[in-house]
């Protein structure tokens, strides 16, 4: 929460951030209703790829649907995955 209230961003990164964050929220609270509701855990590694994947559609769909002002988004989110590997 405080990277995003930070003023240290540009625009772009601070939509990921927030974007990832709020996906992660999603998705973490479906993963839990489908454990209460008596549903088969899903491995962790397959949690991580789904956020991955919905964060890279949002981004090529921003791309795509002219937004200029997120322009790189994606190519920005492709180079964060290759740091943290």
């Amino acid at each position: 929460m405080r990277i995003l209230a930070s003023n240290n961003l540009d625009n772009t990164k601070r939509f990921i951030i927030g974007y990832v964050f709020q996906n992660a929220i999603h998705t973490f609270w479906g993963e839990r209703n489908s454990r209460k509701h008596g549903e088969t855990p899903l491995p962790t590694e397959k949690i991580v790829k789904m956020i991955d994947k919905n964060i890279r559609n949002r981004l090529s769909t921003l791309t795509r649907g002219g937004e200029e002002r997120y322009a790189g988004g994606l190519q920005m989110w492709f180079v964060s995955i290759l740091h943290t590997k």
